[in-house]
């Protein structure tokens, strides 16, 4: 995802936004059916980023970040909690 500053006329016309918000995730976890978006609006419970940012599991090849982490970084996660609903 890259976002040309230049052309920058707001944040919901970039590509990146568009693409990212309320899109079907790629990820889809296989429990409980609910279907994840790679940013649900105003939903982290829905949201990947959210989901695979608290995994850690190299293993899986699902955490974010994917490589040399080790524990969940709480404060940030709480940040992006606070960042999905406030969309």
């Amino acid at each position: 995802m890259r976002l040309n500053v230049a052309s920058l006329g707001s944040v919901t016309t970039t590509d990146t936004y568009r693409s990212s918000i309320g899109w079907p995730s790629f990820f889809q976890p296989t429990d409980g059916g609910v279907v994840f978006y790679r940013i649900a609006r105003g939903d982290p419970e829905r949201s990947s980023i959210v989901y695979r940012a608290r995994i850690r599991d190299s293993a899986l090849m699902i955490q974010m970040p994917p490589l040399a982490t080790h524990i969940v970084d709480d404060a940030a996660i709480q940040l992006l909690e606070t960042w999905v609903r406030s969309l």
